[in-house]
C-alpha cells in the first residue's frame, strides 16, 4: 500500500462536516476510528497521523464514548496514552461497551496498560527500565506478519513509567526492548495490539507503516477524507471568523504569525500588524521582522515596551511565574492598542503543540502567552510542518516559511536563574555569537530550533591565569517536524568548539554546555 501523502491536519471545528464534543474535542461525522482520551500530550497527534492517512477519526474522554457507541459503528479503537497508573484511585477507564463492540483495539502506552489490566494481566512500575524519548524495539517477525524486514528491529520514541510485566491471556510477546521488557503485545483472534511506546511520534522510524498496518489490514479502513479538501475548508474557516471585520494580530515576524496573517488577509476588511517589542527579542530580531511584514504586504506597528516588561518581570526565577507575568502583561497591551485601533477582534498564530502544553489536553507543561479565549486562534489545530506548508501554498518566502521559532517571551525565559539588565543583555550577546556560528558553517538552516541560555550558577575557571568565578551558557539544538517530540540535532565538535571560543571570550562567561536530550523526557525550551 502507498502512504497517502502527508500535507495537513487543522483544527477540527473548522470543517462543516465536524462537530465539537461535550469534552471539548472533535469529531468527524461518519468516522471510522474512535480514539478514547486518556489525558496524553499525544492525543491530537495520534489523530493527525489517522487523518494523514486519509482516515476520519473522533476523540472522545471515557466519559463520552458510550453515548457516541450507541449511535456509531466504528471501524477500530484507540485507546491514547496518558499520565496516570492503571491502579491509581480514579484512574480514566473506557466504559465496558469497547470490549463488546468486536472490532480491532490498538492501546499506545497507558492504552496498552489499561488493555492488559482488563484481561488479566499485571502492570507495575518500569523502575530502572523506564524508557523516555530515543528506544529502539525488537519485533517478532511471526507476530508481525509479512515480509517487512524493518520490522525486525525499529527506533521508537517512549514515555513510560509503568509497563505490562505480566501478559493476560490470550495474548502473545509481539516485541521487547533491549532491557527485555514488553514492547508491544498482541491477540491476533480478538485484532486486539498493545504497543509500550508512541508510533504517532514522527521520530518514531516506522510509526506510520504500524499504523497503516493497523488501519488497513487488520480494521479495513477505506480512505475517506482528501487532504487538498481540508486545505479548502481552512480558508473558508478563516474566512467565516473575519469577512469583513477590522483585524488586529500581533505580529512576530515568524511562519504562524506570517501565515495567519496571508489567511486574514483574504477576507478581512482591514489588517494591521502589531508588534510588542517586550525587550526580549534577539539580537537585530526588530528589524527582521519589520523585513518580514513589509515582504507580505502588512502594516506594522511597533511598541516599545522594553522597560514595562523588565520592570513586570525583574527578579522572577519561577519559569511559569516568567510566563504568566509576561502573558497578564501582553494580554493588556493588546487591549490597549485594539481600543486605540478600533478594531473588532485580535488574531493570533498560535498553533497545536501551544494549546496542548497550555492544558488543552493532559497535563499543564507550560503556560503560552497567547493561549485565551479573547484571541481568535486560525491555526490553532495545526503543528508546525503543516504551518509551513499552507505559508508554501500560500506563497510566503522561505525565509518565513523556514524561519526557526523564537519563543514569545523570548529572552525573558532564557535565562535560568532571575531576570536583571544585566543578565539580559548577556543572554543576547550570547545568542548572537552562537548564531553566526552556526550561519557561518551552514547548519543554521537545518536546525528546528536553536537554545541559547544563560546559567547564572557560577562556575569556576581559568582565563590568563587568573581564577574567574562566573556564569555558563547552554546550547539547545534540535531537530524536529511538529515540535511534539524533538532529537538532538548532530552538530559537528568543532562547530561547538568554535562557539565556545566565540562566548567564552565574554569576561561573565566561563563555560559553554550542550544539551543533546530528547523531547520527552525535556521540553525544547528550558523555561
Amino acid at each position: 500500500m502507498v502512504l497517502p501523502r502527508t500535507a495537513f491536519s487543522f483544527d477540527l471545528c473548522m470543517l462543516p462536516f465536524l462537530k465539537t464534543t461535550a469534552g471539548g474535542f472533535y469529531m468527524l461525522e461518519g468516522s471510522q476510528v474512535l480514539i478514547v482520551d486518556f489525558g496524553s500530550q499525544l492525543t491530537q497527534v495520534i489523530q493527525r497521523a489517522i487523518r494523514e492517512l486519509g482516515v476520519r477519526s473522533t476523540i472522545h474522554k471515557p466519559d463520552g464514548v458510550e453515548h457516541w457507541l450507541s449511535e456509531s459503528k466504528p471501524q477500530c479503537i484507540i485507546f491514547s496514552g496518558g499520565p496516570a497508573s492503571v491502579y491509581d484511585a480514579g484512574a480514566l477507564k473506557p466504559p465496558g461497551i469497547v470490549y463488546e463492540m468486536g472490532v480491532p483495539i490498538l492501546g499506545i502506552c497507558y492504552g496498552m496498560q489499561v488493555l492488559a489490566e482488563h484481561f488479566g494481566g499485571r502492570v507495575e512500575s518500569a523502575g530502572g527500565n523506564r524508557d523516555y524519548g530515543r528506544a529502539h524495539v525488537t519485533f517478532f517477525r511471526e507476530m508481525v506478519g509479512g515480509n517487512d524486514r524493518s520490522y525486525e528491529g525499529e527506533t521508537v520514541f517512549a514515555s513510560h513509567g509503568d509497563s505490562v510485566c505480566e501478559l493476560p491471556v490470550g495474548f502473545k510477546k509481539a516485541a521487547v526492548f533491549p532491557h527485555g521488557g514488553l514492547a508491544a503485545m498482541v491477540d491476533p483472534v480478538r485484532r486486539i495490539w498493545g504497543v509500550q511506546y508512541h508510533p504517532e511520534a514522527m521520530h518514531t522510524v516506522y510509526g506510520k507503516q504500524f499504523l497503516m498496518r493497523f488501519l488497513f489490514e487488520t480494521a479495513k479502513c477505506k480512505q475517506d477524507i482528501s487532504q487538498d479538501e481540508i486545505y479548502i475548508y481552512t480558508q473558508d474557516h478563516v474566512k467565516s471568523l473575519v469577512e469583513g471585520r477590522n483585524v488586529l494580530v500581533g505580529y512576530s515576524g515568524g511562519v504562524d504569525s506570517s501565515v495567519a496573517v496571508a489567511l486574514v488577509k483574504q477576507s478581512a476588511k482591514s489588517i494591521v500588524g502589531v508588534c510588542i517589542d517586550t525587550g526580549g527579542l534577539r539580537e537585530g530580531e526588530l528589524e527582521e521582522i519589520k523585513r518580514n511584514a513589509d515582504s507580505i504586504g502588512l502594516s506594522l506597528k511597533i511598541v516599545d515596551t522594553a522597560d514595562v516588561f523588565l520592570d513586570a518581570l525583574s527578579g522572577l526565577e519561577d519559569a511559569e511565574e516568567k510566563r504568566l507575568a509576561f502573558a497578564n502583561m501582553y494580554k493588556q497591551l493588546f487591549l490597549r492598542e485594539e481600543q486605540q485601533r478600533g478594531a473588532d477582534c485580535v488574531v493570533k498564530g498560535s498553533i497545536g503543540p501551544d494549546f496542548i502544553e497550555t492544558k488543552e489536553a493532559g497535563a499543564l507543561i507550560k503556560t503560552h502567552h497567547n493561549i485565551d479565549s479573547y484571541y481568535i486562534h486560525p491555526l490553532r489545530g495545526l503543528f508546525k510542518h503543516e504551518v509551513r506548508e499552507i505559508g508554501r501554498r500560500l506563497g510566503l518566502p522561505s525565509k518565513i516559511t523556514e524561519r526557526q521559532p523564537f519563543p514569545g517571551p523570548g529572552l525573558f525565559i532564557r535565562i535560568l536563574g532571575p531576570i536583571t539588565r544585566e543578565r539580559m543583555q548577556l543572554v543576547r550577546w550570547a545568542d548572537a555569537r552562537v548564531r553566526e556560528v552556526l550561519r557561518k558553517n551552514q547548519l543554521w538552516d537545518k536546525i528546528s530550533q536553536t537554545v541559547v541560555a544563560l546559567f547564572v550558577v557560577p562556575t569556576v575557571g581559568v582565563k590568563g591565569d587568573n581564577r574567574v568565578y562566573t556564569n555558563s551558557i547552554i546550547v539547545r539544538a534540535v531537530s524536529t517536524p511538529d515540535f511534539m517530540t524533538a532529537e538532538p540535532y548532530p552538530v559537528p565538535l568543532e562547530v561547538w568548539r568554535e562557539a565556545e571560543s566565540a562566548l567564552t571570550r565574554h569576561p561573565d562567561i566561563v563555560r559553554m554546555f550542550i544539551d543533546v536530550t530528547s523531547k520527552p523526557p525535556a521540553t525544547i525550551e528550558f523555561q
